[in-house]
């Protein structure tokens, strides 16, 4: 299991090809990056849980997290490529982000037909999934995938367990405000499957796109 201590003295000496030792992440700039998330990103989110902040008011407050986060960014001088804004690595990006769409797919076809899910006529709206698609699936990727790996790269995390772990939990902690164990699951196995592939091939269009198509068939399903 990974621990908040371990996190923050992790030592990712690895050698490079000349064998130089890489620089080991310090302690005030990891807990830095930790107060921010927990400020702008698990404080919030934790109200909207307990009902502190209103359940209606979710896409404000998500407005106010994406701001902060985008000045953040801009702070810290990230470039388009560091967030994966590139297409050298598009087309493997694309294949394994497809596989998984096909097999998330299949899961959720086959839970309808089991009887297990059903259509959602109510959530079948054009501006449901305008919106899913070009704005909440690829700005959750951004923040998720794109801003939270560039950054822990910047501070010398190199290690790719954590880069993931951090991802993970934070992709799916942003879901506790639904109060629903099976959407914490599901978006726990996506968040993986995303990271691990972004980890791979740190493309922001690819895992966007999954995200997007899956997303709007959760939605067709009622699962979000």
């Amino acid at each position: 299991m990974f621990r908040l201590s371990h996190f923050v003295s992790e030592i990712t000496c690895r050698r490079g090809n000349e064998g130089t030792p890489a620089l080991r992440p310090s302690r005030l700039s990891i807990l830095a990056l930790l107060s921010f998330m927990i400020m702008v990103f698990f404080f919030p989110v934790s109200l909207i849980r307990l009902g502190i902040i209103p359940f209606a008011d979710r896409f404000r407050v998500s407005a106010i997290i994406l701001t902060s986060w985008l000045v953040y960014t801009i702070w810290r001088k990230h470039g388009w490529k560091d967030l994966g804004f590139r297409c050298d690595n598009l087309k493997g990006s694309l294949f394994w982000n497809s596989i998984f769409c096909a097999a998330g797919g299949a899961v959720m076809l086959l839970s309808y037909l089991a009887g297990y899910i059903h259509i959602s006529l109510a959530a079948m709206m054009p501006t449901t999934y305008l919106l899913y698609v070009f704005f909440f699936a690829p700005v959750q990727e951004l923040v998720f995938r794109g801003i939270l790996f560039a950054d822990m790269k910047k501070r010398n995390v190199s290690d790719y367990r954590w880069l993931i772990a951090v991802s993970t939990i934070s992709f799916c902690y942003l879901h506790i405000i639904y109060k629903h164990p099976a959407i914490l699951g599901v978006t726990l196995i996506s968040g993986l499957v995303w990271s691990t592939i972004y980890n791979r091939y740190p493309n922001i269009w690819g895992v966007s796109i999954s995200h997007a198509v899956l997303g709007s068939l959760a939605i067709v399903f009622g699962l979000i």
